[in-house]
């Protein structure tokens, strides 16, 4: 087969095999299981329980270092002291030559944020609640230390189930002794946004010393909605593969590619509670996806070593955002931070052949950071109490067109408590630039890359969004969420003038909308004199540059039009211009669809398959790869009409196979019941529009129909292509 190469893109160059055979080292041991323990589940339709924790009960922090390394290494930064003359936090940036502030240049998002609310913990609770949020079309799902909730986009609660009840049906396994006897923390949820689904995961813990175990309890929606059920699964975490150990699971992180889901934990020995190593379990998304399946497969990667020899601990595993065809689908990607003082590098991890029988764990260390250490305890106003800012791991990580995004809690010889974030090219295993917040005390960061910050940019979003004990003058403030909701009290529980605060905020991109949601924990007044946390939720929408004279910025279509100019999707239809209201051909979608996937960067078969596209059609390769994906089989056995007008109801084929293909082909699921009255369920687009309506991609042309025949229009294909592939 004849293979052709369309564009090497420049920014981010062809890897040297060279210079990665000199970088990757393998590491760490393999192993295969699966679970049967299953069950369906719908959170609206299920009996209430009793709340099993019957007091605010706080969660101890795990240190993955001996008490003495730990404090060791927290001595090394001494708390902030406040100067007569505080000046106003900033976030300076790096790109390994030159330090300034701030980034002018780099503004993806609003300024403030047009939505708001509280979001009441329930009483009693399990402390720190450490808030996680996950966006869908429709829903914010936010988890914390004892449960998940459910709410509209606009700030109302709809549900709250506790995790006791949502897991209910895999309490025999994971806590035989009853719900009573175990504890659920450490949640984490995710949206998937190419495939249309919810992830959640929580810890079961139960047992004391030598007896104790856990279990992964994992739950993954059917659909692109809280309310359409899920499937639950239990997973013993103390196996490695499907041998038995004495180790237990703290810390589990949740993440997802185009293929796997990757569920991360360190690892403890139950017999003497110190740290073992740690671990990752790779899920096949082709089988949990499916809700037909009984037997859950996994592999496991674990006792993985940094290039020092030094043990790796807390795996980050990143979301995946955009263009799923950009980087090879032979690998997944994690990330650990070092937990030696003064450190300078992160390791970067390739997993090869995720979902395959044999995947192997490649490492590349990545030099060049902010020399880094464990944070100094953060001071707070009216308090001599400090927070407990934890080590230095990777809290967030969002992986997005090669790039990966990682933000952790520091302290630097100027900057005793604050969060780092750095961008590495994973191409070339290359840091790239980083960004921290300065004069002040900031601690547990939250991170998204929104699709108005495109690969082309140098920076990060202009929203960084972490916890914080400093107002905006530089002072000492109330524990609070930076550039999100003041603190309105100091928090001093605590045995030995260290608080435990919490341990990771929030952070989740708007599938539909396109800009940041952000969850997290501040201190509430103390009316009783007693220490409380509150949560907040808020919305950011994203920011765009003009691209286009005939594009204003009140049409409905502005930032999709101009993502789509910045990704270099859509192009000019003259100078300066891009006709908003043209229809585009077959030919056009073709390429649209592929360079949302791919970018021009792809392989094909010179061979053509149609026979009114050769060679010299200037799309050719586009539908080519179209052909090859199964994304289109032309408008008969042999052509493929590029030049007839493309359809609403081709859009959604085109769209909905883009982005299912490769997991589901066309056996994916659907919602029953129409959503248009013009498009019946015997017509053969109806499953394709259910699900483009389904996934928040299109709400229709009117609030009752699709208008499947009309031809999608220039604007009208930047929306649905920007919601489908880069949100």
């Amino acid at each position: 087969m004849s293979k052709i190469n369309l564009v090497c893109l420049g920014l981010f160059g062809i890897v040297s095999s060279g210079l990665l055979t000199a970088q990757i080292q393998t590491s760490g041991q393999v192993a295969a299981g699966q679970t049967s323990l299953s069950s369906s589940f719908n959170p609206l339709q299920s009996a209430g329980l009793p709340d099993l924790v019957t007091q605010n009960q706080p969660l101890p922090r795990q240190p993955t270092v001996s008490a003495g390394e730990y404090a060791s290494q927290k001595s090394i930064a001494t708390s902030r002291v406040p100067v007569r003359t505080p000046a106003p936090p900033v976030i300076s940036y790096t790109n390994g030559v030159t330090t300034y502030f701030p980034d002018t240049r780099v503004t993806p998002l609003m300024p403030a944020p047009t939505i708001s609310w509280e979001a009441p913990q329930p009483v009693p609770a399990l402390d720190p609640p450490d808030p996680d949020i996950a966006v869908g079309p429709e829903d914010v799902l936010l988890v914390e230390n004892s449960n998940i909730a459910l709410y509209t986009k606009a700030g109302q609660l709809i549900n709250r189930t506790q995790f006791s009840q949502w897991f209910s049906a895999q309490l025999p396994v994971a806590c035989p002794g009853g719900a009573a006897s175990c504890q659920f923390s450490n949640p984490s949820v995710r949206y998937d946004q190419l495939h249309g689904r919810f992830l959640l995961s929580v810890t079961a813990l139960r047992g004391v010393g030598a007896a104790r175990q856990s279990y992964f309890l994992l739950a993954v929606s059917n659909s692109a909605t809280y309310a359409g059920g899920w499937k639950n699964w239990a997973l013993d975490a103390s196996l490695d593969g499907s041998t038995a150990t004495q180790n237990w699971a703290d810390f589990p992180q949740l993440g997802f590619d185009n293929q796997a889901v990757y569920v991360t934990a360190n690892m403890f020995s139950a017999a003497t509670g110190q740290i073992q190593y740690a671990k990752v379990r790779i899920l096949k998304m082709a089988e949990l996806y499916n809700p037909g399946t009984t037997t859950l497969t996994y592999q496991d990667i674990f006792n993985l070593q940094n290039a020092d020899q030094t043990t790796v601990f807390s795996l980050q595993p990143p979301l995946s955002r955009g263009r799923p065809g950009f980087i090879p689908s032979a690998y997944g990607v994690l990330v650990n931070a070092s937990n030696t003082a003064n450190a300078d590098s992160v390791t970067l991890w390739r997993i090869v052949n995720p979902v395959g029988a044999n995947p192997v764990a490649s490492r590349i260390t990545v030099p060049g950071l902010w020399s880094y250490s464990f944070p100094a305890p953060a001071s707070q106003l009216g308090s001599s109490v400090t927070l407990d800012t934890g080590d230095s791991r990777i809290l967030k990580a969002v992986f997005r067109d090669g790039f990966l995004f990682i933000a952790q809690n520091v302290s630097h010889p100027d900057e005793p408590s604050t969060v780092m974030y750095s961008r590495i090219d994973t191409t070339i295993g290359k840091l790239t630039f980083q960004a921290r917040w300065t004069n002040g005390n900031f601690f547990f960061p939250a991170l998204d890359i929104p699709a108005s910050l495109n690969s082309a940019t140098i920076g990060f979003p202009n929203k960084l969004v972490a916890g914080t004990t400093t107002d905006a003058t530089g002072a000492p403030a109330f524990p609070a969420i930076q550039e999100v909701k003041a603190g309105e009290g100091f928090y001093d529980n605590s045995n030995a003038g260290l608080a435990r605060w919490g341990q990771y905020f929030g952070a989740a991109i708007d599938p539909q909308q396109g800009g940041l949601w952000v969850s997290g924990q501040y201190a509430k007044a103390r009316p009783d004199g007693a220490s409380h946390y509150g949560e907040w939720v808020s919305y950011f929408p994203w920011s765009t540059a003009r691209q286009f004279g005939d594009v204003p910025a009140d049409a409905f279509s502005f930032h999709y039009v101009n993502v789509a100019k910045m990704w270099n999707i859509l192009s000019n239809c003259a100078p300066n211009l891009f006709c908003p209201t043209l229809p585009i051909t077959r030919a056009d979608m073709a390429v649209f669809v592929i360079r949302a996937l791919y970018g021009n960067y792809f392989s094909i078969n010179n061979i053509p398959y149609f026979t009114d596209v050769p060679t010299s059609h200037p799309s050719f390769a586009y539908i080519q790869k179209l052909r090859e994906l199964g994304i289109t089989a032309g408008c008969t056995a042999t052509t493929f009409c590029p030049d007839a007008l493309n359809t609403r109801e081709q859009m959604a084929a085109f769209i909905v196979r883009g982005k299912l293909k490769d997991l589901q082909g066309d056996n994916f699921s659907f919602p029953p019941a129409a959503y248009f009255t013009d498009v019946p369920a015997n017509t053969f687009f109806f499953p394709y529009v259910q699900k483009l309506r389904e996934l928040g991609i299109t709400t229709g042309c009117t609030t009752t129909q699709y208008c499947g025949t009309l031809p999608v229009t220039r604007e009208q294909a930047a929306v649905f292509i920007v919601r489908a592939f880069l949100n």
